[in-house]
């Protein structure tokens, strides 16, 4: 049985991950559409039965997504639990912290947007790996959506330089608590806005016209970035190799970045 809260932004992230419809979540579960409706739609801890609770997740179980306490979703498949929840090699032992954050670059201060994020993606590779911070960034019109993961003094200091970073207006801290095992295993940065994507982030407020990470509530962001995290290892973003060359600008929603 479910004995943590649900919340509405956790079904609709991890039903999205499964590749389900509401229609398909529904059937599986032995449960109405209207009810999964219903589910989805709530901003916060959903409300039901514990009996359609257990079905709920037990049926995402199945479908091989799992719902996290901490308000998070993801894989259970080999791979994923081979990589998530544990500490990468070298990390340094001890009390885990996690800072969820968003912010908008400022771009008249950043100039090409496409630089700017291969040079935090080659710092970050290298200082936080070092200092044992994983996490996600999520980069799309000029927004950011970012987890970082690790010590708490290492946190500290890194979101210290991104506070005094002048490329980043409007930060807003959504998430700054201690964790018990790490959501992000590696670091990931997750940039793009890809047609193929649109039927997984479809319902994802964030994703509508654009990248929105202000329309996100805490655990909605937790689910947007698992999504993302494992976006990465297909298609076209498999392709990828480096953000300055990036091979991808035709087929690239974004046009602050692909043009510049």
């Amino acid at each position: 049985m479910s004995s943590f809260t649900i919340t509405g932004e956790q079904i609709r992230a991890a039903r999205a991950l499964a590749r389900a419809e509401q229609t398909d979540l529904a059937r599986a579960a032995g449960l109405s559409l209207e009810t999964i409706k219903r589910l989805e739609q709530i901003r916060g801890p959903v409300s039901a039965q514990v009996r359609t609770l257990d079905a709920l997740v037990r049926c995402l179980e199945g479908l091989g997504v799992h719902l996290d306490g901490d308000g998070g979703v993801r894989t259970t498949s080999d791979r994923s639990a081979s990589r998530h929840g544990a500490a990468p090699a070298g990390a340094p032992a001890g009390p885990l912290h996690r800072i969820i954050y968003r912010s908008v670059m400022e771009l008249s201060r950043v100039g090409a947007m496409k630089a700017t994020l291969a040079d935090i993606e080659r710092v970050s590779r290298t200082n936080n790996v070092d200092a044992g911070v994983t996490g996600i960034l999520a980069a799309g019109d000029g927004s950011i959506l970012a987890a970082l993961e690790g010590p708490k003094p290492a946190l500290q200091r890194l979101f210290g330089a991104i506070c005094t970073d002048s490329r980043h207006t409007e930060i807003v801290v959504l998430e700054n608590r201690r964790i018990m095992s790490r959501h992000f295993t590696d670091w990931t940065l997750c940039c793009g806005i890809f047609p193929s994507a649109d039927q997984v982030l479809a319902g994802e407020p964030a994703t509508r016209d654009g990248f929105h990470p202000g329309r996100l509530t805490l655990p909605s962001a937790l689910g947007l970035l698992t999504l993302f995290r494992d976006l990465q290892a297909g298609p076209p973003r498999d392709r990828r190799v480096s953000i300055r060359a990036c091979p991808l600008d035709g087929e690239c929603k974004d046009a602050t970045c692909a043009a510049a």
